[in-house]
């Protein structure tokens, strides 16, 4: 039996008996008979025009759609969500999203798509650098202190160095959830929305360092709920407004609370949409 070198996500579809499995660094999906496990096919995730070049790529978490014909899958390295015809098995549409998605999910009339990205900096490499200098000219070690103003600007020094800025890290690209309107022929990004503390809030009188690792959703018909895997919470977002209107912070057992950190990651809604399920890394309680 094969299986593909990172085993990141599935997606069961019923009907035609098959599995789709990401595959991680290798930039594709892969496809496998549900009756004997072997492999059938893959689907390349590469893209290439003017404006991107989507030649290597890291795909992570996946969902289909009700009727088993569209795809949709981030890639983590890309900032991207892929949309894919399951029928031609060919890449109709890749929609930039924020930095390192690591979550998605549909929303239960299927029009639009939530993505949850957990990275704060879209980081770049030095002007000049090449893989022949790159033993001499790369730092080696850190070129400025965190979130201070050479961080977010950047700087040049007497001797030609230059390094680029980082920006804000609380940008909405940043530790946010991305709606993505796929309801016309053109998928669009129609939202984004910020989910737990920002980077230098104040949480019990010290500030923010890292952010919220917005990780999971799921949906129902009124709202998304989004783990937030640093802050310890999850994050309610209206699926009218598009905003956090709700947030539910996670209390661990009395017998771990020493522990602090719960880590919420994945999230399960029930049938009658009354109630969702969610492991915790640490002290792994269904809520």
């Amino acid at each position: 039996m094969f299986w593909p070198p990172f085993l990141w996500a599935w997606q069961l579809h019923q009907i035609a008996k098959k599995v789709y499995v990401s595959g991680g660094q290798e930039n594709k999906i892969y496809l496998f008979n549900l009756a004997n496990g072997e492999k059938i096919d893959s689907i390349s995730c590469q893209f290439k025009n003017e404006s991107s070049d989507y030649s290597d790529g890291y795909i992570g978490d996946m969902r289909l759609s009700k009727d088993g014909k569209t795809l949709f899958a981030v890639d983590q390295i890309g900032f991207r969500l892929i949309i894919i015809d399951t029928e031609t098995k060919k890449i109709k549409q890749n929609v930039p999203v924020g930095r390192y998605p690591f979550g998605v999910c549909l929303s239960k009339d299927e029009k639009e798509v939530y993505v949850a990205n957990v990275g704060m900096f879209q980081y770049s490499y030095l002007p000049g650098l090449t893989k022949e200098n790159v033993n001499e000219k790369a730092h080696k070690f850190p070129p400025f202190e965190f979130n201070s103003k050479s961080a977010k600007e950047g700087y040049k020094t007497e001797d030609s160095l230059e390094i680029p800025g980082l920006g804000d890290p609380n940008v909405p690209e940043s530790f946010s959830v991305f709606s993505v309107d796929i309801s016309k022929d053109s998928a669009f990004v129609s939202a984004k929305t910020k989910t737990g503390h920002l980077v230098g809030s104040m949480v019990e009188d010290i500030p923010a360092v890292g952010g919220a690792s917005p990780n999971s959703l799921v949906a129902t018909d009124e709202y998304v709920f989004v783990s937030n895997g640093n802050n310890d919470n999850i994050s309610v977002i209206s699926t009218e407004k598009d905003t956090v209107i709700s947030t539910i912070y996670l209390k661990p057992d009395e017998r771990l609370k020493q522990f602090r950190g719960v880590i919420p990651f994945g999230l399960a809604v029930s049938p009658d949409q009354k109630g969702f399920m969610l492991p915790n890394r640490v002290s792994m309680r269904w809520q």
